[in-house]
């Protein structure tokens, strides 16, 4: 794991192309996002300008589920950092500023701190 702060950091760790993206979570009130790439996981607290970046590792799917229905990256262990992904299914997840629906719910644990989000997978071919 990689811990960084600055805007040329964030710069450097979203230097892959858009489309290369699996995943993007957000949440705001506090802001963050965590972005999962092929090579890895960049989560970024943009209160605070930090970003921390892990290798990507293999997400853990809801047992007995539809592999898209939920999944978490278990990312580190102490402190304890997950990040959960879960469909939203029916009027979808708001993000609460934009007003627009997103697919997933996301929400971002690390140590004794939880933040609750919207999580979407990048269209082929966006910026």
């Amino acid at each position: 794991m990689v811990f960084s702060a600055g805007l040329a950091t964030l710069a450097s760790a979203c230097g892959a192309p858009a489309a290369s993206q699996e995943l993007v979570a957000f949440g705001n009130e506090p802001f963050w996002s965590a972005t999962v790439w092929p090579d890895s996981i960049v989560l970024r607290d943009l209160g605070t300008d930090s970003t921390l970046r892990y290798p990507r590792v293999r997400p853990t799917n809801a047992w007995g589920r539809a592999d898209d229905f939920a999944w978490a990256y278990v990312l580190e262990r102490d402190p304890l950092t997950v990040v959960i992904v879960r469909r939203a299914d029916g009027a979808g997840c708001s993000d609460g500023m934009s007003e627009q629906s997103h697919a997933y719910f996301a929400f971002f644990l690390r140590g004794d701190r939880l933040y609750e989000g919207c999580a979407r997978r990048p269209r082929p071919g966006s910026d």
